[in-house]
């Protein structure tokens, strides 16, 4: 429990010290707080950690960020729809501020108002990572940048479809960040769309079994309410296959169910040796990282 106190095994220990189940559900959670307290607590650190001089607020952009052209060419191409070319040219800007904490900051604070929350994510570790802090240690800096982190975002179309096919909330949001780190335009080299990474083939098998959306296109993977819808089915679906099992169900959505039934028949009642089990890297390592991000999720929105 100790040894790696945010990695899979150890979270995963301090479960079985306690019995509880992999992914029980976390109940009731709260996504409201004192969100300007926060920021001021995060400031101060920010200028103590970085002994920085700026003007406030430090969450608006300065000269350097505000007369870039970078910056002004996203703006306007995020404007126009260009969600990717904006992405792009915000993505570049970061990297050129990435051993400026408070350039960072100011920027990270754009790209979340923009709605980039892979890039404002981005950025919030980079700040913590030039404070010199490991994954472990992250969860002591200030709860604000882990916040910015671990949002809810898209909640108000996550959380309603994850009730409505029995899923847990922090499950499915943790499930979301995963796949595209909340950015809807996002596209994989597999040619998987949107929040959830639906690929087109799948896409139009659900499309046909909800009978929705109306004139259904793979273009419609690109918007969120249906990519978080076809996902969510597509995962209910497999949790059902595989009666309950998360584990499972995680390892259909990423490599398959023929992958997941056989390393299923190998481990039919053992989550633990199920992922052992597990003979590719990639699903493997997907089960793992939802499972610690959904724990930090419990610990910022339900308390543990």
């Amino acid at each position: 429990v100790e040894a790696d106190p945010t990695g899979y095994y150890s979270v995963r220990a301090g479960e079985l010290l306690v019995g509880r189940p992999v992914f029980e559900g976390s109940g009731a959670f709260d996504f409201t707080y004192d969100r300007e307290a926060e920021r001021s607590e995060a400031e101060q650190w920010l200028r103590q950690t970085f002994d920085l001089l700026g003007p406030d607020p430090l969450s608006e952009p300065n000269l350097a960020i505000a007369g870039d052209q970078r910056f002004i060419r996203g703006r306007e191409l995020w404007a126009l729809g260009e969600l990717e070319l904006a992405a792009a040219e915000f993505s570049s800007l970061r990297g050129s501020f990435e051993s400026d904490p408070e350039a960072t900051y100011r920027l990270m604070h754009e790209l979340l108002s923009l709605g980039l929350y892979r890039e404002a994510i981005f950025a919030s570790r980079q700040i913590l990572r030039l404070a010199g802090l490991d994954d472990a240690a992250t969860l002591d800096a200030p709860v604000y940048f882990n916040r910015i982190r671990f949002g809810p975002y898209f909640g108000e179309l996550i959380l309603p479809e994850a009730a409505r096919y029995g899923l847990d909330g922090l499950f499915l949001l943790s499930v979301v960040r995963q796949e595209s780190l909340f950015e809807g335009f996002a596209t994989s080299s597999a040619a998987a769309h949107g929040l959830m990474q639906v690929i087109p083939s799948t896409g139009e098998s659900i499309a046909a079994q909800l009978g929705w959306p109306p004139n259904y296109t793979s273009a419609d993977l690109h918007r969120p309410i249906v990519s978080v819808r076809f996902g969510t089915y597509y995962l209910a679906s497999q949790r059902d296959r595989f009666e309950g099992d998360l584990f499972a169900a995680l390892a259909a959505y990423n490599a398959g169910p023929g992958n997941a039934q056989f390393w299923k028949e190998l481990a039919p009642s053992d989550p633990d040796l199920f992922l052992e089990v597990i003979r590719l890297d990639e699903p493997q390592l997907y089960i793992r990282v939802i499972f610690e991000v959904y724990e930090i999720y419990r610990n910022l929105y339900s308390g543990g």
